[in-house]
Order: structure tokens, then sequence, then C-alpha cells
């Protein structure tokens, strides 16, 4: 192409531009946003958002106008402007760092306590009476302010509140006020919602920012994190749409309260309406009672496992105490709705950071206030759970007593979680897992067992000066591991010098020494092992996991549970490998039973023993309700409840057998041989499992006893005769199959 052809071109499409251009004005622009025929604004409108975020967020206030701006950005996830946002889109909240004394109410003592003042967050504006933070521009709670919203430009707006905060503490309608100052950090928290159809809110799409500065309006860092957020999101998400969804009936749902239907799943977000001072007040006609509605107050009080209804209905949250002596934190029935609430109140180290903590090794996302859980500052912290039932209307309350300091270990820290294994009274629950008793030598003449072992706690050895009712048992099981226990336990009292080292001589009961004495089986003794197990009390020191002598025979500490631990011997004194036939795996247990066996209030039964200690009385069809009775016995059972009871049916149901059992709760996998059941007498190995409850008195009548028994005989069983009768062979399981166990046995 020539370049004379060029030029043309090039001439034509500069005349084109400049005819263009004409159209503009001289300014450059290209008409008014929205004239007929020329675009709007650029990005997308508020009701058609699909998210929504805030970005360059900024806030001053100032005391001379008493004026708060607030200028943002709203985008979408991608970064695109959303327009047409107005203030019924936004809640805008403002507070500042302050004292605890500061929170004083009319004729009542301020929050602080003389020794300690807190740094807290509070809030400007209230709702009436005590309760948490109100928002700004609320005809209910801040009539005075006046608010508008301006959209500067296309997805930029300025919130301005003239009469930003109440002057007055009258003005403010509430029994906390809080002036301004300009020394502590101040700071706002917004939420941007918008309308779904129906007028129904996208809880899914709502945004909430937060925006902090100080003195000069300067940015500011978050002046106050007790927990780093993600503790919490672990597991309270955004994405509970079940929660979500839900428009009223708040509790119906237990995860409202942390979901973006209630002010979203930051604890950042919380404190801004749950100040650390509020106090929300229940009155039952007569008197009203106030309990904590701080975040740390709501949280503790939630993770107790209690519905929110609950929570109002016992203890210091209906009265002054229902239950004296009780602590609503762990006798409320554990809520496990769809996995809710996994961790317990008790246990701190779950969420706050560990008690050794200092400020040189805290965590980069939390200040130094997440060392005050352990500081034990205020009496309100204890009765968010206790009450105050215990000195706890007392101005000092709590801390007089129970602090972390100068060695103190009464504290908060070590009540509840950390190191709580250093205190007496759990040290002395725990002492059946602390202090070891080691078999270092075992003879039987025919007629008695002399044993001799060693106690030890680590690597000490325990003084006997400091165990009472030192006593051994003797069993036997079948070498083959295939039977329970086969006679009646033989015991004896032991004695333990100041080294640790225990002596006893165990004479054998008659129905053991006919078992290692066959006169037609020189080597019977060969086809036994011998269970043996050592219980004792310890006297441990108070507030200390030490252990102390008996003085006269009197403990002037802490006197222990029953422990105890059950080891295999051969005849011959040599550890085995042999254990007592068990239908559940220990394991099994234990994944739930991780700190103790045993669960109930009386304190001297045995605790931390494993379950052949606990079948050495509770045997398969025994002097004693059985083992088996014990663990499936249900809440119709009125003598005897385990697994049955109703908090326990909260974790699982019993009707679930293979939660313990690892398929093997068939009537095939009884143990074989005759089954020792009390009183000299034998059972059939079936008719043992069957009987334990069936033939028991604790749990059915005369004739429903009578009817199983007639049942048992007519089939060829054997109850309670002697181990020759017992010596049958049994067809059980023909009928009741393992189907028809589980069909048949609605334990809850």
């Amino acid at each position: 192409m020539s370049d004379h052809n060029n030029n043309w071109k090039k001439l034509a499409s500069a005349l084109a531009v400049s005819a263009l251009l004409a159209g503009c004005g001289s300014d450059g622009k290209d008409g008014s946003d929205g004239e007929d025929g020329k675009p709007g604004p650029i990005g997308v409108h508020i009701s058609q958002a699909d998210s929504l975020n805030t970005s360059n967020l900024f806030a001053e206030y100032s005391a001379e106008s008493n004026q708060l701006v607030v200028e943002f950005d709203l985008v979408n996830t991608n970064g695109v402007a959303i327009h047409g946002a107005t203030i019924d889109n936004l809640t805008l909240k403002m507070g500042r760092m302050a004292l605890e004394s500061e929170a004083t109410r009319d004729d009542v003592q301020p929050m602080a306590e003389p020794l300690h003042n807190r740094e807290i967050w509070a809030s400007y504006h209230h709702r009436n009476g005590t309760r948490g933070s109100a928002s700004m521009c609320n005809t209910s709670y801040t009539p005075y302010n006046e608010c508008s919203v301006e959209e500067i430009e296309t997805g930029k707006y300025r919130f301005v509140v003239d009469h930003a905060l109440p002057t007055t503490k009258e003005e403010g309608g509430a029994e906390f006020f809080f002036a301004y100052d300009d020394s502590q950090v101040q700071g706002v928290m917004m939420r941007v919602q918008r309308k779904l159809a129906g007028d129904k809110t996208d809880y899914d799409a709502t945004h909430y920012a937060t925006y902090y500065w100080e003195a000069g309006n300067v940015e500011a860092e978050r002046p106050k994190t007790v927990l780093a957020d993600q503790t919490c999101f672990a597991c309270h998400t955004a994405e509970d749409v079940k929660a979500n969804q839900y428009e009223s009936a708040r509790d119906e749902h237990p995860t409202y309260r942390m979901s973006n239907a209630h002010y979203g799943t930051s604890t950042e977000v919380c404190a801004f309406c749950h100040v650390d001072y509020g106090i929300r007040t229940v009155s039952d006609g007569e008197n009203t009672i106030e309990y904590s509605h701080s975040i740390k107050g709501l949280v503790h009080a939630i993770h107790t496992g209690a519905t929110h209804s609950d929570r109002r209905g016992v203890a210091k949250f209906d009265s002054v105490i229902a239950k004296d002596g009780a602590n609503p934190a762990f006798f409320l029935k554990f809520n496990n709705e769809e996995g809710v609430y996994p961790q317990s109140t008790a246990n701190c180290l779950a969420c706050h950071v560990d008690y050794t903590t200092t400020e040189e090794t805290l965590p980069e996302d939390v200040t130094y206030h997440a060392l005050h859980w352990f500081a034990d500052q205020d009496k309100q912290s204890c009765q968010n759970c206790h009450g105050d039932y215990h000195y706890g209307d007392r101005e000092e309350g709590c801390i007089s007593c129970h602090s972390s300091y100068d060695g103190n270990t009464r504290g908060g820290a070590f009540r509840h979680f950390s190191d709580h294994g250093m205190e007496s009274r759990h040290s002395a629950a725990t002492v059946g897992s602390n202090i070891d008793v080691d078999y270092t030598g075992l003879s039987w003449d025919g007629t008695n067992f002399d044993i001799q072992f060693n106690v030890t706690k680590g690597e000490e050895a325990v003084s006997g000066s400091a165990l009472s009712n030192v006593t051994v048992r003797v069993n036997a099981v079948a070498a083959d591991g295939s039977s329970q226990f086969l006679a009646n336990r033989s015991n004896a009292t032991a004695t333990v010098n100041t080294n640790g080292i225990g002596t006893v001589t165990v004479p054998a009961h008659e129905t053991l020494a006919a078992l290692l004495n066959d006169i037609d089986n020189p080597t019977a003794a060969q086809d036994y092992v011998l269970a043996v197990t050592a219980y004792f009390n310890a006297c441990v020191s108070n507030k200390s996991n030490a252990l102390t002598d008996y003085v006269d025979g009197q403990c002037s500490a802490v006197v222990s549970p029953y422990a105890s631990q059950t080891r295999y011997l051969t005849v011959a004194g040599e550890a085995s490998e042999v254990r007592r036939h068990a239908a559940a795996a220990y394991e099994n247990c234990t994944a739930c039973h991780t700190d103790d066996m045993v669960v109930r209030s009386s304190g001297y039964h045995y605790r931390n023993a494993d379950n052949d200690t606990c079948a050495q009385c509770h045997g398969a069809d025994g002097y004693k309700p059985s083992m088996m009775a014990r663990v499936h016995a249900s809440s119709s059972m009125d003598r005897v409840r385990a697994h049955g009871r109703e908090d326990v049916q909260a974790f699982f149901s019993m009707n679930q057998c293979s939660v313990c059992h690892d398929n093997s709760y068939t009537l095939d996998d009884v143990s074989t041989g005759p089954q020792f059941s009390g009183s000299s007498t034998y059972s059939s190995p079936q008719t043992a499992v069957c009987a334990s409850c069936h033939l028991s008195d604790a749990y059915f009548d005369a004739a429903k006893i009578a009817a199983a028994d007639a049942h048992i005989l007519n089939m060829g069983g054997i109850h309670k005769g002697t181990r020759e009768e017992a010596s049958v062979s049994e067809s059980c399981a023909t009928c009741h199959t393992t189907d028809n166990i589980q069909k048949n046995h609605k334990f809850n």
C-alpha cells in the first residue's frame, strides 16, 4: 500500500475521533449520571450484590462538635463497587477502652475490686438499665443521635452522626455512663446488611468491620484481644446455613448466637455488644436476680453445655443458688446437638493461653489481656458460673482466698484446669494411676500365698506411713484366658515399711485352693493365672500432690479414695500376659474414661481402677451386681445406673453396642467353662451372662425372675450349682442370636 493512501487513512481516523469528542463537554465528562441515554454508576446495586465487604474504613470524632464521621468503600468480593446503600443497611456501635472502676452504678459499689482495676472495653451507648451496648441512630436507645449517610461517589460512603455521644448519664438513659476520654483508644464496629425478597435479611452476605484510633485521630491496633478469633472459628463458622436461616426463636438452634444471624463469629464484634460489665436481670415475681451478660460470662455459660433457656433456670441465673453447693457449669445436661460445644468450660486451655505464658512469650495474635484469665482479678469472673453462695456477696469476693500468686494454687487457673493434677484433692482421686505396686515375689504352699511388692510414686519409694488399709486380693483365671474369675477372692492385710517394701500372707479361700490343689491333677496350679490386686488409701498434703504421713492413724490432709490396679502372675510368681476374659476391650472403656473408671458421689469407692479390679467384686454372676449389670444398667433400674444414666446417654446410646463391643456381644463369645457365682457356686457360662440381670432382684420382680429361671433350666442351663453341674454344653445362642440380643435389649 502506498504512503499516500496511508496518510489519507490516518487523516480520516483523526477526523472521526474529533467528531466523537465533540459530543462531550469541554471538561471531558460524558454527561451527568443517570441522564437518558447516558451511562449510570459503574458497579452493582446493593440489592443485587452477592457479597458485601468494606475497604478504606476510617473514623474520626470531634469532641468539640460531638460529631462522629465514618468513611468507607463498599465493594463485593471481586472489588466491584456497591452503590445504593442507605442508613437502613448499616448498624454502628462506638466504644473505648476504660478502667473497670469507671463502670459504676447508682448506689452500687464499683465493678472493680479494691486490689485490681482491669482495663475493659466500654460502650458509649447502652440499652435501658444495665444490659450491653446499644447501636447508634436507634430511636429507642439513642434518640439524641442525628444521623445521615451520603454516597460521595459510586461505592464510597460518608456516615455522619451529630450529637454522637450522650453528654450526661440522664441523657444516656442507662445505669452505666462513660464520658469521652481522648487518652484511651476509641473504636467503632459497623455491620453492613442487605435485604432479600420478602424483606428477609441476607445473613450469608452480612459483613462486619472495625476501626480503632487514639488521640489525634491516629489509627490504632485492636486494643484488647483475650482470645485469637481462630480459636473460636475452629468450631463456629459463618457458613452454618441452618443457623443463618433462623429469623426468630433463637434458642432453637444452638449455633445461632455465633452465626451471621447474630453478629457473626468474631469475639471482637461480640465484645462491642457484650461489654465487660454488662449485666442481665431475671425476675421471678418477687426477686430480681442479676447475672453477667458480658462476653466472658456469656461464653463460659454457653460452654457448660446448657441451652440459653437452661442457663436462666438454674443457680444464680434464676435464684441465688438453686442447688446448694452445686456448680451450674457442671451439673447441667450436656447439649451435644450436631457436635455443638465440644469443649468443656472447665477445659481452660482449649481456648486460653497456657497459664505459664508471660508478656514476653505471648502469641502475636493476642494482647497482654490474654493473661488475665489466671490472674483472679474479679469476683464477677467466678460468679458467671458459681453464683454468690460462697462469700460472693462480700466486696473482696472470691479472690481474697482463690488466687494464683505467692505459691497459692487455689486460683482459677489451678482449680479449673492447669496443673489441677498438682492439687491435693485431684491428686488424691488419681492416686490409683500415680502410685505403682510392683510385685517382686510370690510363692504358693498349697494353703497360703506369700507375696512381696514395692510401692513407688515415680522413682520414689512410698513409705507405709503415708498409706492405710493396704490389702491384697488374689483370684484366678484360666491360663488360656478363656474365663472370668473362678473363685471367691482371697484377701489379707499387708504391711509396708518406710522403704516402700510390702509383705503379706494371703490364706487361699477354699474355692481357690480347690482349683490349685486338684488331687487328680498334680499340675493343676499351672492351668491357672493369678490375679493379684493391692488396694490402699493414701494421705495427700493439702494444696499439693505430695504424700504426707498418717499420725496416730489419722490423716490431717486429704485421704484418697481406694486406689488399686490388678496384675497377673503365674503361681511361680512370674508376670503373665494372660487376662480375664472380657467381652469389651479395656481400650474401648478408656476412650471415654480417660481420667477415671468410676463416676459416683461416694468419694471412697475405687478410683482409677481397671476393669479387672472392678471384676474382683463385680463378677460375671457374682455376689454384688455384676460387671455386666453395672455397665448396662438403664434408667429404669433404680438401684444401679451406669451407662443408662441420662447424662451419659447424651454422649452415646446404650443401643449402640459397637461403641464398646468389637463385634463380641454374642453368646458364643462368653467365657468357657463354669463361671463363679459366689458362695462357692457356679453357673454355666451363657447362663451366667443372662442371670446377671434377669435373675437379679435389683432389676426384676419375683415373678419375672421365676419365669426366667424356669426358662434357663428348661433349656439345660445351670444357675448357682456345683462346678461339676455347671460343666454343661449350652445352646442358648441358637435362638438368642446377635440380632435378637440387640433387638430385644432396648436399654434407653
